[in-house]
């Protein structure tokens, strides 16, 4: 006996493996925008939603410098910085990739003081 919900999803992996036979590169479906102003101690949000086929893998980097300790998360391409501080502006990449290759898209975040105009 088949779970409905499970039905339908069968149904549709079938459907897109049909229509989509092949491998499909990183193409991005939302990204950041080049610079963004953060204000001190709140929460910094960058999207980087992709598509592909497999699904590409999303790493967020800093080039040589570490990614904030203990206060980032990654979910689903989206990455976020809680109680963003002076330390965490700067250059954020995002890279998308799978067996096809590779997308990526680079974004700055600038610290402002609250009550500061952005």
């Amino acid at each position: 006996m088949d779970i409905p919900w499970l039905l339908e999803t069968k149904v549709l992996l079938y459907q897109f493996v049909y229509l989509f036979p092949h491998t499909v590169p990183p193409q991005f479906i939302e990204i950041p925008k080049n610079v963004v102003a953060v204000t001190a101690n709140s929460e910094a949000s960058l999207p980087c939603r992709v598509f592909g086929f497999p699904q590409p893998k999303v790493v967020w980097s800093r080039g040589l410098v570490p990614l904030p300790q203990g206060r980032t998360t990654v979910i689903n391409g989206t990455l976020n910085i809680s109680n963003f501080s002076r330390r965490d502006a700067g250059p954020y990449q995002c890279k998308a990739t799978n067996k096809l290759g590779s997308v990526k898209t680079l974004t700055t975040l600038n610290y402002v003081q609250p009550g500061e105009c952005r």
